[in-house]
Parts: structure tokens; sequence; C-alpha cells
């Protein structure tokens, strides 16, 4: 379903291998190990526990601030957030899981709806929060 690729903008990224349908679960987190410190690579469960993701492919999900996947906070799995297509590169938005971001970036991702700077949950101003919940779910320990 999936494969690691490469592209000069990003580094490495995670390409579908074939067309996934929208609501297919795409990668399950919940038997990853847990660490207590953020990381470039780690995915927030609650603030202060994070997924880690060094040595799993989910490592390299990249961030949309319209993205293709989505997570699931009731059992830690990502899903097709709409029909993804065979060759398109997986994404989801980093706010959707992290509140604060271990390294912060600016976003390449040419959507209209762009958030810029990416520094997490905590560095977004309100009127842009209210335009990411309009877009994916955000994880309720956020809220």
């Amino acid at each position: 379903m999936l494969k690691i690729s490469f592209a000069e903008q990003y580094g490495g990224i995670m390409i579908a291998t074939r067309n996934i349908k929208k609501g297919e679960k795409i990668s399950d987190l919940s038997q990853l190990p847990l660490i207590e410190k953020n990381n470039k690579y780690a995915i927030t469960k609650t603030i202060g526990v994070y997924f880690d993701t060094t040595d799993h492919f989910g490592r390299f999900f990249n961030h949309s601030c319209e993205p293709n996947m989505t997570m699931n906070f009731e059992n830690w799995c990502f899903y097709a957030l709409k029909d993804i297509d065979e060759s398109e590169m997986v994404t989801f938005n980093y706010f959707q899981t992290e509140y604060e971001m271990a390294s912060p970036f600016d976003c390449l991702c040419g959507s209209k709806l762009c958030f810029g700077k990416i520094m997490g949950w905590k560095g977004l101003e309100e009127d842009k929060r209210t335009v990411a919940r309009s877009i994916i779910p955000i994880s309720p320990n956020f809220i």
C-alpha cells in the first residue's frame, strides 16, 4: 500500500503504491513504543507522551495543510481522509497531533489554506485554529 521515496524539497516521503479509498486504514500507531521526550519523528499521544516512529515507516508521513490522511484518536490509526491515488504522497496535518513541534519548519505544501510556519497547535492563532478544525479533527488533548 505504501513505499518510502525521496523528494528533494522534503527528503523521505511516503507514497501510495495503489489507490487507497476514503476511510481505509493506512497505519496503526497503537503498538509503537512510547517515549517521554519529543523529537523530530515523534507523534504526540498526550502532552508529554509520544509515539516513537524513529524505526517505523510513519516517520515518513509528511505534513500538508490540506492532508489526505487523518488520525482516529480512539484507536491511534491513520485513515484516508479522501481517495488517495497511486503514486500520491500520503500526508497528514501536523496540527492534528502536535501541540508543540520539536522541530518547527516553514510549510512547503502549496495549499491555498497553507498555515505557513508549522510550530504546533500551541503556536497557532485562533483564526487559523478555526480553519484547522474545519479540515481535520484535532487531538482532544488540546481542547
